[in-house]
């Protein structure tokens, strides 16, 4: 893969050795891995928050004290339970920064996340949940180089998920967007280009999501889940009743019947 953001050899605490990762421009790539495996700590090291300690690169330049300011301007991050706003409501805060230009956006995103009706109901009285979405928009009016998302999805049900990662795809498209998502769920891997599992400190699998999801036996011995239909469809492989993973219910039993 072309390297645009990228961590080599780090070594952090306990956490991690010589753990290394790339990430290209424009894609949508996940990290998952067991619990305790470091996720959060990840979205910190490439947010910045945390020294990388001469181990971080964007656009193949070590970032370092004379860069970072510049680098917390193309690299954003959600940490849902660190979250923190200027203003009390989002039509205040989005009037700090918000012109002509933009404008536009801003009532587009307002109606993919179905934000309209609160843009001046106080933070204090929203959810966890209307919080992200509020935070989302206004990193993507800033037009970011790169978002990490540190397990969004755990505040949304399956279908709210499903409407954000649309909404993420699309202005993906248009911006050019890098996205970097650490989950525990590894369905939602399935919504991405790339998948890094991480274990023990280092990459224990890495590629397309489906490609490393049917390694049934070796994701299961450290502890992941697979999706259900995922996991369906590997144990029907094995009685040859499907030739290939089907994710879509409706299809398989289609399939299963005939």
């Amino acid at each position: 893969m072309e390297k645009f953001l990228e961590l080599k050899n780090l070594n952090y605490l306990d956490l991690f050795q010589n753990l290394s990762l790339s990430f290209p421009k424009q894609k949508f790539i996940s990290l998952s891995g067991p619990n305790n495996c470091g996720k959060t700590t990840l979205i910190r090291i490439l947010s910045g928050e945390i020294s990388p300690n001469k181990n971080l690169f964007f656009k193949d330049k070590i970032i370092e004290e004379n860069n970072i300011d510049d680098y917390f301007k193309s690299v954003q991050s959600i940490i849902p339970e660190e979250l923190h706003f200027l203003y009390e409501t989002l039509d205040a805060e989005i009037l700090s920064y918000l012109t002509k230009a933009n404008k536009e956006e801003y009532n587009y995103l307002l109606k993919n996340f179905h934000l309209s009706k609160l843009k001046n109901v106080s933070f204090h009285d929203l959810s966890l949940k209307e919080l992200i979405k509020i935070k989302l928009l206004l990193i993507l009016i800033n037009c970011p180089k790169v978002l990490l998302l540190d397990d969004i999805s755990l505040f949304f049900s399956q279908e709210e998920f499903k409407e954000i990662i649309t909404c993420l795809k699309k202005y993906q498209d248009i911006k050019k967007l890098t996205i970097i998502m650490t989950t525990s769920n590894l369905e939602e891997t399935l919504f991405t280009d790339y998948l890094y599992i991480v274990y023990n400190g280092k990459v224990f699998l890495e590629g397309e999501p489906l490609d490393i999801l049917i390694k049934d036996n070796v994701l299961n011995k450290i502890g992941l889940q697979l999706p259900f239909m995922v996991d369906l469809s590997v144990k029907l492989q094995d009685y040859n009743l499907v030739e290939k993973v089907e994710l879509d219910m409706n299809r398989m039993v289609d399939k299963l019947w005939k």
